[in-house]
């Protein structure tokens, strides 16, 4: 994840922080915390889908890497 990315994530979610707090102070106590609870769970879910993501991306591309130097290794070699 890129630092740009990251700050924009981390901007949605204090955008998130804020309107639930904003909201709770219209709807009350009791809506503040469940807007507060689903924004947080909504960021966490975020991040752990975007982590899953790269993972999987980085496996790839390790895979690739492998698989050309085991073709220019058999090349070099002649075989």
């Amino acid at each position: 994840m890129t630092r740009r990315q990251l700050a924009i994530r981390i901007a949605l979610g204090v955008a998130l922080a804020v309107v639930a707090i904003l909201l709770g102070g219209v709807l009350g106590e009791n809506w503040q915390r469940v807007l507060t609870a689903l924004g947080g769970t909504l960021g966490l879910g975020i991040l752990v889908v975007d982590s899953t993501l790269t993972h999987r991306r980085q496996q790839k591309r390790r895979r690739e890497l492998t698989e050309e130097a085991e073709v220019y290794e058999k090349h070099r070699r002649g075989l």
